[in-house]
């Protein structure tokens, strides 16, 4: 990263690892991450840091999101990372993470940043985000994948949560979920008219 204009010059090394933290809180009724997914997490951030480390990276950071804020054994988790890989790990709130996202498309973009409107959708939440005078204007919502599944199996097909995919769902249960979710953005195009 070029420090003097905070852009990225060259990518050396990325890698990811899905861990369903919003599906594990979810089975748990919110109330933390269950002994297996505290398990993965803390061996995905160390197998994270060993690859790292292969790159000679020197210096370590990550941020959290939601998930980690919900969980009741989410600050026990961040404590243990910290003290077994050395590294810091930064709760974010909604809004830091639409920024977040924000500047992580207009990196990878070409497009006008003025013109653009970034929509970050993860397990628990969604961000839309864009430029608005000097700041980024986010529009937040629990309507990220984990809760939109939930809502399908509970409220639309009647059924229990530990039940973990609405999979087969109807025309109907389609139709309804859609009609749901696009009432939902029809309250982001009239916030976006206010601006």
């Amino acid at each position: 990263m070029e420090s003097d204009t905070q852009t990225i010059v060259k990518y050396i090394f990325s890698k990811g690892i899905k861990i369903p933290l919003s599906e594990d809180l979810a089975k748990n009724n919110g109330r933390g991450f269950s002994e297996e997914i505290l398990q993965r997490v803390k061996m995905a951030v160390h197998e994270l840091k060993l690859s790292a480390e292969a790159h000679r990276a020197e210096r370590f950071a990550g941020v959290a999101t939601e998930a980690f804020t919900l969980a009741q054994n989410g600050e026990e988790l961040f404590s243990t990372i910290q003290q077994n890989e050395g590294f810091n790990i930064r709760l974010i709130n909604q809004k830091e993470e639409a920024e977040l996202g924000f500047a992580t498309a207009i990196v990878h973009s070409k497009g006008d940043l003025e013109k653009a409107v970034v929509w970050d959708i993860g397990n628990g939440s969604f961000q839309f985000s864009w430029k608005d005078q000097n700041c980024t204007s986010p529009y937040m919502k629990q309507l990220g994948k984990t809760p939109v599944k939930n809502l399908i199996i509970s409220e639309i097909q009647g059924k229990l949560l530990s039940e973990m995919t609405p999979n087969p769902i109807s025309d109907k249960q389609a139709n309804l979920a859609k009609s749901l979710l696009i009432k939902e953005l029809g309250r982001f195009q009239k916030v976006c008219k206010l601006k």
